[in-house]
């Protein structure tokens, strides 16, 4: 029985993965631990190009200004979710319908989410 998909085999290797995913939620931890990408000891470096591009994210959600943690960081960094959709549920004050949009836009395929409840 094989646990992988055939063609894997037939690679003869992939890029890392700090070579392919976002980093912002990784450079925003670094930040919260006081360091910056520079300072931190990477096994695998990426570029400075992918560095530049997850801060300039970061600086656009309101989660770092000036290479320090905002407090609007600090309450992304302390959500389990990636910091675009944390900034989502931060602004939308962790209402249902915020909460559900997260929930709809982490998942790989839709799922159904219940109704709002009304009063």
């Amino acid at each position: 029985m094989r646990l992988w998909d055939s063609r894997d085999r037939l690679r003869p290797h992939r890029d890392a993965e700090i070579h392919r995913v976002d980093l912002s939620g990784v450079l925003l931890a670094i930040a919260e631990w006081g360091a910056t990408a520079d300072d931190f000891e990477w096994f695998d470096r990426p570029g400075a190009d992918r560095i530049a591009v997850a801060v300039s994210l970061l600086e656009r959600l309101g989660g770092l200004a000036n290479g320090k943690v905002t407090p609007i960081g600090s309450q992304m960094q302390a959500l389990p979710l990636s910091p675009r959709l944390a900034r989502v549920l931060i602004a939308g004050h962790g209402s249902f319908e915020a909460a559900a949009a997260c929930a709809w836009l982490s998942e790989p395929a839709p799922v159904d989410l219940p109704a709002a409840a009304s009063s």
